[in-house]
């Protein structure tokens, strides 16, 4: 883990994929550390078991980019393709809607700037 976290300094990656076991960390901690790091990137998390624990604990921690995936250690069966599509597509709505947030909260600060100058005015 500490491996990966210092590759994150150095350089931000389109996607992480993610096993929840770490000799130097485990299961949500895990996320929490790899999105604390690079907080706009999606997390594709693969185990080999149905994992709602991980799941449950990632909504906790509002990781909207993180997806849950099991049994994708199948060859040619297409789950890990279309789980990184998802994750790479949920995060980039998280970030437009975001982005979109930030727009109109400039666009609402800057028409109430211009009727309080207005009303200075009379």
């Amino acid at each position: 883990m500490s491996d990966a976290l210092a590759s994150l300094e150095v350089e931000t990656p389109s996607l992480v994929l993610l096993t929840r076991t770490f000799s130097d960390s485990r299961g949500a901690e895990t996320i929490r550390r790899i999105k604390q790091k690079a907080p706009n990137v999606p997390i594709v998390v693969y185990s080999s078991q149905d994992d709602e624990e991980t799941r449950d604990q990632s909504r906790a921690a509002r990781s909207p980019g993180l997806h849950c995936e099991r049994n994708v250690h199948c060859v040619g069966c297409g789950h890990l393709d279309r789980s990184i599509q998802y994750a790479m597509e949920r995060q980039a709505l998280v970030l437009a809607a975001e982005a979109n947030r930030k727009q109109q909260l400039e666009f609402k600060d800057a028409f109430f700037r211009t009727f309080r100058m207005n009303c200075a005015r009379r």
